[in-house]
């Protein structure tokens, strides 16, 4: 299975809560479990920024940078923490008046300090876990220190953004089976694709994931 699909899938994961099996992953325990995923935001500078994933709940938010790529993700993580948070009420998400706590997730650790960076291979690991301030979400994590990944809920993703097709068929499809695992979840419709290996998933349907007013 390509790298990348196998970090995506790793990483979503950690949003996840089943009860067969009994599981939930760290975001979902710490309340973090609405999120927006492959869309730009805009930096209190009014520069723009991309994370992979930004998440927001009542402890706190965070943003995600998701790469397998062997160099630092310094100056992309840079910028995130200069998100805007009034961006995040677009997106019928929590807004809060403090900065992002900044995440890298990777399968093997690179240098990305001073960021905490999620290692996600066949267990979860992570490093410069005191860079979170989120304190709920420092504990899910440390909790869930060496969970065994790849025995938990499989999430079926064949396709990730930088993966996805420029075909406009394909580009403004978003599968409703992976949108179903999470509470409130936003995808950039024209930019992300998910492929659920699963028979009679439907593609191609725009759907209001907005929370209720």
């Amino acid at each position: 299975m390509d790298d990348r699909i196998v970090l995506w899938r790793n990483t979503l994961q950690l949003f996840y809560e089943s009860k067969k099996p009994q599981y939930i992953g760290p975001f979902k325990k710490a309340g973090l479990s609405q999120i927006v995923v492959d869309h730009p935001f805009m930096t209190t500078n009014s520069d723009p920024t991309k994370p992979d994933i930004v998440c927001s709940g009542n402890s706190g938010w965070a943003a995600l940078e998701i790469t397998t790529r062997p160099e630092s993700k310094e100056v992309q993580l840079n910028s995130y923490v200069s998100i805007d948070p009034r961006g995040l009420g677009i997106f019928g998400l929590k807004i809060h008046d403090t900065v992002p706590d900044v995440i890298c997730s990777r399968l093997t650790p690179i240098e990305d300090e001073p960021y905490c960076q999620l290692i996600l291979k066949d267990h979860l690991r992570f490093q410069n876990e005191s860079c979170i301030k989120n304190e709920r979400l420092k504990t899910a994590l440390i909790e869930a220190d060496g969970m065994e990944l790849y025995k938990l809920p499989n999430i079926s993703i064949t396709l990730v953004p930088e993966m996805a097709s420029k075909s406009f068929e394909l580009r403004r499809g978003i599968s409703d089976i992976v949108l179903q695992l999470f509470d409130i979840i936003v995808f950039n419709i024209t930019d992300l694709i998910y492929h659920a290996g699963i028979e009679g998933s439907t593609f191609g349907h725009k759907r209001d994931l907005r929370p209720s007013q």
